[in-house]
């Protein structure tokens, strides 16, 4: 909150809008299950790792746990992640926030540093008029930011977009 502060002072052009495009409640298994799959695996490889080596059951349950804790922090990442990423808009001045990895990012871009907007989907989605949202963005190098999971319709406004211009 503070550095929000201070940023508006340095820069008041480039203030944060608030969230008008968010995923709907119904993708929240799409964001977890990337880190979900090893946060499961590695108790299971470690079980199983114990019972066929009980001499080495020790070292491989501290192994297992000094594993766990960057599946655990992913998981937690990709949560924080499902309930603050989304689109804003203010003007020509776009919010957009997102995961890359395992970092939270908030990127606030004007419409003229904005290159190519890209809907992407998976068939899933485009049953559910859902897409991947990605934005690219042109400073000093060309960045992807990419956003997970929005209805189709609400980006394609946010973006005063058509069908005829769209890439899907």
């Amino acid at each position: 909150e503070r550095l929000q502060r201070h940023l508006h002072f340095l820069l008041p052009e480039f203030a944060a809008s608030p969230r008008q495009i968010k995923p709907n409640a119904g993708s929240l298994f799409r964001f977890i299950l990337d880190p979900l799959l090893p946060t499961l695996a590695i108790p299971a490889v470690g079980s199983v790792l114990a019972v066929l080596f009980p001499s080495w059951a020790d070292f491989t349950y501290s192994i297992v746990w000094m594993s766990m804790f960057p599946c655990l922090w992913f998981l937690t990442v990709r949560l924080l992640d499902f309930f603050s990423s989304g689109i804003g808009r203010q003007g020509d001045m776009f919010t957009l926030r997102y995961s890359s990895g395992s970092q939270l990012h908030t990127v606030i871009l004007p419409k003229s540093r904005i290159s190519q907007v890209v809907l992407r989907q998976s068939p899933i989605q485009a049953f559910y008029r859902r897409c991947d949202l990605l934005v690219y963005s042109v400073s000093e190098k060309k960045t992807c930011h990419h956003i997970r999971n929005l209805d189709v319709a609400q980006v394609m406004e946010i973006f005063d977009c058509n069908e005829k211009n769209a890439v899907t």
